[in-house]
């Protein structure tokens, strides 16, 4: 109501300076025109001011305690705690037990040498009755590749929400850098790339604007915007495309415009969810290529559900069933830890012979055995035991 009467007031004082044919000028600024009202245009505009910035608090307090379907509420009080001022104390170092109901077994040890740049400690989220994710622990490097694999309602999708300040824990929390996600997302945001699941582009820019829209956004200086958006472009190959409108882009090339938002501006922590989904197995050998080479320096989470990506990609394995997370490792430890091993298939010349043949494997592979014996090719087990 206060911002409806300044709004009306300036047009009341306009009004007497014309009936009074008195121009308004700078001078006129501080004078009243009316004896009953002593208001002059100043003190309207000093008015005016003051009820924006009334305003402009309860917007910040609203956005901070009530940020809606998505984002981190917090406490009523939340300007008033130490945490607001000096973030929560990162206890991410403290080695903690893992989550519950899981085997430390398939878990391999920490590498020695590489900073963990995200730290998972004790994650939770529940939705109502139903548990989405519980008490996740998890540790991804610097340099690396972590990949979370899982079968959908696993809970990868709502441990990456988390991790990007989309949901708020129910429980637990995950350090990004040393930052708290609880407190310190507006921080975290500055240095994280995110590339969804499902396409974010404005289709009605072309694909530079894009690129160019979200360097900005992450706090890349206005010079150094055009140099940082041809880099990436030709990093990931689009080059060619930097001005035809995202609409115009092919199923992967999309994929590849969302994979360059989530690098652009040298993001230390890149998450992405299912990046090589609609791509042609040539465009996914390429998107491999890429991530490989931009990991350094990185923290990098992938989610896929191909298992030979996630062989070739991941640095760290990490699966997850039913919100926990039961094992994680390299591709190696985890297939020593589940007996499992590998598949050689080969074609057969003529005159074949098969005993010789699968004699002269189990030689060099002692658990070498025969799989399949059809036609042109001949199929071997050959079973890496467990430790």
């Amino acid at each position: 109501m206060m911002m409806m009467m300044m709004m009306m007031m300036p047009m009341q004082i306009i009004g007497l300076h014309d009936k009074a044919n008195v121009p308004l000028t700078w001078s006129k600024l501080t004078e009243s025109m009316d004896y009953e009202d002593t208001m002059s245009m100043m003190d309207v505009w000093l008015m005016l001011l003051f009820d924006t910035g009334i305003h402009l608090l309860v917007a910040w307090y609203l956005d901070n305690v009530a940020p809606g379907d998505f984002g981190l509420p917090k406490p009523f009080n939340f300007f008033l705690t130490k945490a607001h001022f000096f973030g929560h104390a990162d206890s991410s170092g403290a080695r903690h037990p893992g989550t519950e109901g899981v085997d430390r077994k398939f878990f391999e040890s920490d590498p020695v040498g590489l900073e963990a740049g995200v730290r998972i400690v004790h994650l939770r989220k529940e939705f109502g009755p139903q548990v989405a994710v519980r008490d996740v622990s998890l540790k991804m490097y610097e340099g690396q590749i972590t990949v979370l694999l899982g079968h959908n309602g696993a809970g990868k999708t709502t441990t990456m929400s988390m991790l990007t300040g989309f949901l708020p824990p129910t429980a637990g929390t995950a350090y990004v850098h040393g930052m708290d996600i609880r407190t310190d997302m507006a921080a975290i945001r500055q240095s994280l790339g995110l590339c969804p699941q499902h396409d974010v582009l404005f289709g009605s820019l072309t694909v530079q604007t894009n690129l160019s829209f979200f360097a900005r956004l992450k706090g890349c200086p206005g010079s150094m915007v055009k140099a940082e958006v041809d880099t990436v472009l030709e990093e990931v190959g689009l080059a060619v495309k930097r001005s035809d409108l995202a609409a115009a882009l092919s199923g992967g090339q999309k994929r590849k415009l969302s994979v360059a938002i989530a690098l652009v501006h040298g993001s230390k922590v890149v998450v992405l969810d299912e990046p090589s989904s609609g791509m042609d197995p040539q465009a996914r050998r390429s998107l491999w290529h890429i991530l490989q080479r931009q990991r350094t320096g990185r923290t990098m989470l992938l989610t896929t559900h191909y298992m030979d990506e996630a062989d070739v990609l991941g640095d760290r394995i990490a699966i997850m069933a039913e919100g926990v997370v039961k094992c994680c490792g390299t591709s190696l430890f985890l297939k020593k830890r589940y007996g499992a091993g590998y598949h050689l298939v080969l074609v057969k010349a003529k005159g074949c012979n098969i005993p010789a043949l699968t004699t002269g494997i189990r030689n060099k592979v002692p658990s070498a055995r025969l799989e399949k014996d059809a036609g042109a090719e001949v199929s071997l087990f050959l079973l890496d035991s467990p430790e």
